[in-house]
């Protein structure tokens, strides 16, 4: 497989703790992306989104002071926090409980890894919002990346999300 070149691509990575936002700095400078802004919070990524910084990719860890990723995640697609409600992103976490799982890919998420993140999972999950990215779906209680992989016609019935964007 040829590798993406990522060298035009800008991340935003909400980390608190400074291990794993060094580990996963040193990761994206390895695979030679333009730019990785870091902050410790949300409330932080907040800030930084409305005052106009448009990255490619955030990266979102679920535990968080304040608000948890997911959270976050819901403002991001909800609240016109940034002019791009679409953009991808990728939650990295150590809490790998099926609550935590299904809370994140309930909120938005495109992509979810687990701590310690090594160079080919980050490098696969970028590599998947980039090259394969799922349409985003629009319901009265979700708005994100449709949670199925792909699209069965023998799913029908009431439960069915019908609008695709």
């Amino acid at each position: 497989m040829e590798s993406l070149n990522l060298q035009n691509v800008t991340f935003l990575l909400v980390e608190d703790n400074r291990f794993s936002a060094r580990l996963a700095v040193s990761i994206l400078k390895n695979l030679k992306v333009a730019r990785v802004e870091v902050v410790p919070s949300a409330e932080d990524a907040i800030t930084l989104l409305r005052s106009g910084f448009q990255p490619d990719i955030l990266l979102v860890d679920w535990l968080l002071p304040n608000m948890n990723g997911s959270d976050f995640t819901k403002q991001v697609r909800t609240r016109g926090i940034t002019a791009n409600a679409y953009i991808p992103i990728i939650m990295i976490t150590s809490w790998s409980r099926i609550a935590v799982i299904e809370g994140a890919r309930d909120s938005g998420i495109n992509e979810i890894l687990a701590k310690p993140v090594s160079p080919l999972s980050l490098y696969n999950a970028v590599v998947k919002v980039i090259m394969k990215p799922r349409p985003f779906v629009r319901s009265a209680t979700y708005f994100g990346p449709n949670r199925r992989r792909s699209n069965d016609p023998k799913r029908t019935g009431p439960d069915r999300r019908m609008t695709i964007e």
